[in-house]
């Protein structure tokens, strides 16, 4: 593995503008896809003691959905294909990174990682059913499924991480082990590039002040759901970036409002993962329906989400709502899945509930991973619900992209971002 900053801190390295100089990325963005970013350039063997540096408008790490995921890793196999063939590549990569990362430093007991049984079925309390109960499910309330829950995934192709603590030791150990910076309370309001599209400099605001420059080579955003209003706000009209297709798909990048609640339950569940992917139930003198998913962790608590909504992206993660509401609900099924004993009577060991939005690219629905060697600047974003999953393998293959000049551990030849939005293609046509 690479050393930090040693005696090649100091390297020369061509700036894209016939300058020499040591090279320097911002990544933008401290949630697990930066951390992953951060991971690989700094461990790759060609960083040639570049300097790296994460900004993060917020003042933790993983702020947002980094740590309010449920923290489900999947590979396609014979019993589900959870990943289409544009991203399928880039799962498999990967699941194989998080598996190597946690041996190779204790992974189950630093951020919780361990392979998983999933299950999925249809659930309706509001008749009596006498299915079969599903093997290992005990904690599970078997009478309200017509049919057992199948299995959908086994230890080889599902597992968990718990997202904060996965995002936690990934920038520590960027920290000290590689020598990356991490700066928080700093929000990136400009980037800069020369005449001829190279990135050069940063507008950094420290705690809301006036923003300052600082001359940086390289620039990856990738700031989940915000990284649309990054990008468009970041950039001046003019900039010669707005010429990449992949950058103008980015400014298009918003997010979904998810829900979760985090319960301790009485008695023990089990390494499992449930997804409801119907259920049927009376409330208040009505019938109510609902998809909730459940991951039961190691250290006895139990994670719950819910879909998702089209609440408006508010400005920052420190404007983002809880809809009360919508936590009741996701109670309320729960109540009905998991058996009155093992939650521990009528109510619910709440330990944590929490909404975050997930990023989405509306062109493509895929990731969009990207980088121009030319201008010195790149995207990670859109990854939707399989941020964590996806995490290790696009930090890989960013590294790959920036220092190799393509990517070779995975296939992303479809997740490019350079898709022409109808907007801007016709705009190309009247010009």
């Amino acid at each position: 593995m690479t050393a930090p900053l040693g005696k090649n801190a100091g390297s020369a390295l061509g700036t894209g503008d016939g300058q020499q100089g040591q090279r320097h990325f911002a990544i933008v963005g401290a949630g697990v896809i930066g951390a992953a970013i951060a991971h690989y350039i700094g461990s790759h063997p060609k960083r040639n003691g570049a300097l790296i540096t994460v900004y993060e408008a917020s003042s933790s790490v993983a702020p947002g959905a980094s740590s309010h995921a449920g923290g489900f890793l999947a590979a396609n196999s014979d019993l589900k294909n959870w990943h289409d063939p544009n991203t399928r590549s880039l799962a498999e990569l990967s699941f194989r990174l998080h598996k190597e990362l946690a041996e190779a430093h204790d992974g189950t007991s630093q951020w919780g990682y361990r392979p998983l049984h999933t299950f999925e079925g249809a659930a309706d309390s509001t008749k009596v059913h006498n299915a079969a109960p599903a093997e290992r499910l005990e904690w599970l309330n078997h009478g309200i499924f017509p049919r057992k829950p199948r299995r959908i995934g086994k230890p080889r192709n599902t597992a968990q991480v718990t997202p904060g603590a996965f995002c936690a030791f990934l920038f520590q150990h960027a920290k000290t082990q590689l020598g990356v910076q991490v700066l928080l309370n700093r929000k990136v309001t400009g980037i800069r590039t020369t005449a001829s599209g190279k990135v050069c400099s940063i507008l950094v605001s420290e705690y809301g002040q006036r923003s300052r420059k600082t001359e940086v080579t390289d620039v990856i955003v990738c700031a989940g759901p915000w990284t649309g209003a990054t990008v468009s706000q970041a950039l001046l009209p003019g900039s010669p970036l707005h010429t990449l297709p992949f950058v103008r798909s980015a400014a298009r990048v918003s997010g979904w409002r998810a829900h979760s609640i985090l319960f301790r339950t009485a008695a023990e569940t089990g390494d499992h993962a449930l997804f409801i992917s119907e259920l049927s139930y009376r409330a208040q003198d009505e019938t109510r329906a609902g998809t909730p998913e459940y991951y039961c962790r190691a250290d006895g608590t139990v994670y719950g989400c819910a879909s998702t909504d089209e609440e408006e992206l508010p400005e920052s993660v420190g404007d983002v709502d809880v809809d009360v509401g919508e936590i009741e609900r996701l109670i309320e099924q729960t109540k009905i899945v998991f058996l009155p004993d093992v939650l521990g009577g009528d109510q619910i060991d709440l330990v944590r509930a929490a909404a975050c939005f997930m990023p989405f690219s509306p062109e493509s629905w895929t990731p969009i991973i990207n980088f121009s060697a030319a201008h010195g600047f790149g995207v990670a974003t859109g990854h939707t619900c399989w941020g964590i999953t996806l995490s290790l393998g696009t930090g890989k293959v960013m590294s790959e992209l920036i220092f190799d000049g393509m990517a070779a551990s995975a296939d992303i030849s479809e997740l490019n971002g350079e898709r022409v939005p109808d907007a801007d293609r016709k705009e190309a046509e009247k010009d």
